[in-house]
């Protein structure tokens, strides 16, 4: 039996399509990489969302409470921030829209009691300059990479917790003191969001070139001279 000859055009078509689908896996895989698609991690604690640890427990000298009232020499802004150099820095700081690693330990300036610490996580805490409380904010904008500074942080630059029950407030109330070490402005992370769409659309891109890969149209033969239908056409023609 008369076998008609595969259409070059077709290979070539199949050999696009093969092509494509292997280019669609690769670019799924180097998504995934790119975006450090893994499995969950537990988040990692604001600035302003302060962790209460339990009473009683030993504190390290670091944890021990600084002095509590702003000396009168240290340097105060028009906002009421006060604030001391404890080490110097070198480069440009942070802008509003940065993102910045920072090691920190935060007191109540009434009592002294220790109320956050990025020491005790044992590593850098990443946080956006947006989200941080205002003496954060203004404090920040004046530091360099690598310094370290003690800000007395009044009330209205603190944790807003009007209406707020203490267990809901993020942070307590009242003038704060905090020794803040701004290590340096670092990328944001990806929003879970939008891995997972762009996963699912190199996923689905991929299920899509394999199908069509599977599910090739029927050649017609060769020998087939017929035209095909068309509207623009009369039948008697």
């Amino acid at each position: 039996s008369f076998v008609a000859p595969r259409s070059p055009v077709m290979a070539r078509r199949t050999g696009h399509v093969r092509g494509g689908t292997l280019a669609a896996l690769c670019a799924t895989v180097v998504l995934c990489r790119q975006l450090n698609f893994t499995a969950p991690k537990a988040p990692i604690p604001r600035a302003s969302q302060l962790v209460r640890f339990a009473e009683g427990s030993p504190a390290p000298s670091r944890f021990d409470p600084p002095e509590l009232q702003a000396p009168v020499m240290c340097e105060r802004s028009s906002t009421g921030l006060a604030w001391q150099v404890l080490e110097k820095g070198q480069g440009s700081p942070p802008l509003l829209s940065d993102t910045v690693l920072v090691r920190y330990t935060g007191w109540r300036a009434g009592d002294g009691q220790l109320i956050d610490s990025s020491y005790l996580r044992q590593g850098d805490t990443k946080v956006k300059m947006t989200s941080v409380i205002p003496g954060w904010k203004e404090g920040l904008q004046m530091m360099s990479p690598g310094e370290k500074r003690r800000f007395w942080i009044p009330a209205d630059l603190g944790f807003v917790t009007d209406g707020m029950d203490e267990e809901e407030a993020p942070g307590p109330p009242g003038d704060l003191v905090y020794d803040v070490e701004f290590v340096g402005v670092t990328e944001p992370e990806a929003d879970p969001i939008f891995v997972y769409v762009g996963v699912a659309a190199a996923f689905l891109f991929t299920l899509t070139s394999i199908y069509a890969l599977v599910a090739e149209e029927p050649e017609r033969p060769e020998y087939d001279t017929q035209a095909p239908f068309s509207f623009f056409e009369r039948p008697d023609k």
